[in-house]
């Protein structure tokens, strides 16, 4: 009898935390507002839960779906944002560079960068946005660390990298000191400085080359903050860091990573071991985001809560060990593309892919045991057949979402 009465009392609690959740059917109205994901591939994405809960939370009258949109149909896609009165996009890769070239107006970032992140629609007037530099200095100030009249050194010139170093301009940063490698990207790099000392003239930017480890140590001692941008220190290179030279760390130091995979990288280890002042990359994912949610709805994002969402349900602030197989096949997969230039896009049946990136997915899903038919999504209903006890809950239109739960309440009976 005490068995019974504790599978009940299981029961109990989850029907009642089911019963909080409001059904997506009765959330949605005649006036619901519409925000989106455009980019391609965007199946894996997380900003639709996000978003959705957090609008839950808040009480807010908006629901938030993903849209798989390749560069060729971006402008229609902004022409169809217009029409449906949207209140916003975000916008992924390889999208970011297009979407900019169709706003109304640009942020000051967006304008510096070409690219734009989050869309903002307001009475059809489009104004295009890059939060993830926003992201970074806010992760800063989120550890007490404000970027105003600092000098900061930055590994990398890559969409991150660049997004960084705008924003710390822009935010008072007195000097920036950008380090890349001398490849076809640099003039680039070159480029970003350019734009920047013309943005902000009173910001003293210099461009190295990352190789030249003498003077990287002399302008990280030189700094009061120092961010890799790059990504080194993920797998399969989390037994790296971008910093060679140790003598460059010293108490006082802030050292931030972009990397949030191992949440603490070699670089963020062995400046801590100087005794510098680390932070991790988690924060700017979570904080971009966080930014661009204000953009739209004037409201502070549920930041807490979001995080111990994402953590439940999509593992982001959980660790995984990886087997030495899949770090094997990921070593294999970053020689080809980065040593040997082997770098042939994987296609699918919806999608072409970075074979690295490709290769991570497959092993997250062996991981998840997760198997997929196809390479995205139809976006149209399908029909289910349940046969034997319970089948009468399973009538009606589902969210999919609520099948693994009616699934979990009946086996807990």
């Amino acid at each position: 009898m005490p068995i019974r009465k504790k599978t009940y009392i299981m029961f109990d609690k989850y029907r009642k935390r089911n019963k909080e959740r409001i059904s997506m059917e009765k959330r949605i109205s005649g006036h619901t507002g519409l925000l989106a994901l455009i980019g391609s591939p965007v199946g894996h994405s997380g900003s639709p839960a996000m978003y959705n809960y957090s609008f839950e939370k808040l009480g807010l009258d908006y629901a938030y779906v993903a849209f798989d949109i390749k560069e060729d149909k971006v402008k229609d896609a902004i022409a169809a944002m217009k029409t449906f009165n949207m209140r916003g996009c975000n916008v992924t890769m390889p999208d970011k560079v297009e979407a900019a070239k169709y706003m109304d107006e640009l942020s000051p970032a967006a304008q510096i960068i070409g690219a734009v992140n989050t869309i903002v629609n307001d009475n059809g007037k489009l104004t295009g946005h890059i939060t993830d530099g926003e992201g970074f200095v806010h992760n800063l100030r989120d550890h007490g660390i404000e970027i105003k009249g600092k000098k900061i050194t930055v590994a990398g010139g890559g969409g991150a990298a660049t997004a960084i170093q705008v924003q710390c301009a822009l935010d008072g940063a007195r000097e920036i000191s950008i380090f890349n490698i001398k490849d076809a990207f640099f003039e680039r790099t070159l480029q970003t400085a350019e734009k920047i000392r013309k943005a902000v003239p009173e910001c003293v930017v210099n461009v190295y080359d990352i190789a030249d480890t003498a003077k990287m140590t002399e302008e990280i001692q030189s700094s009061d903050i120092f961010a890799n941008a790059t990504i080194v220190g993920m797998k399969p290179m989390d037994d790296q860091s971008v910093v060679k030279d140790l003598s460059a760390f010293r108490p006082g130091l802030v050292v931030a990573d972009a990397v949030y995979n191992p949440e603490e990288t070699k670089l963020l280890r062995e400046a801590k071991e100087a005794g510098c002042t680390c932070i991790g990359g988690k924060g700017m994912l979570l904080w971009q985001g966080v930014a661009a949610f204000k953009l739209y709805t004037g409201q502070d994002m549920p930041v807490e809560d979001v995080k111990k969402l994402l953590s439940d349900n999509l593992g982001l602030w959980t660790k995984e060990e990886l087997k030495e197989s899949y770090e094997k096949d990921l070593r294999h997969r970053y020689d080809k593309a980065f040593s040997n230039g082997e770098q042939e896009m994987v296609k699918s049946l919806y999608a072409e892919d970075e074979p690295l990136a490709n290769t991570a997915v497959q092993i997250l899903n062996r991981i998840a045991r997760i198997s997929w038919g196809s390479g995205g999504h139809s976006a149209g209903d399908v029909p289910l057949f349940v046969l034997g006890v319970g089948a009468e809950n399973f009538n009606g239109k589902l969210d999919n979402t609520d099948i693994p739960r009616q699934i979990e309440a009946l086996m807990k009976r």
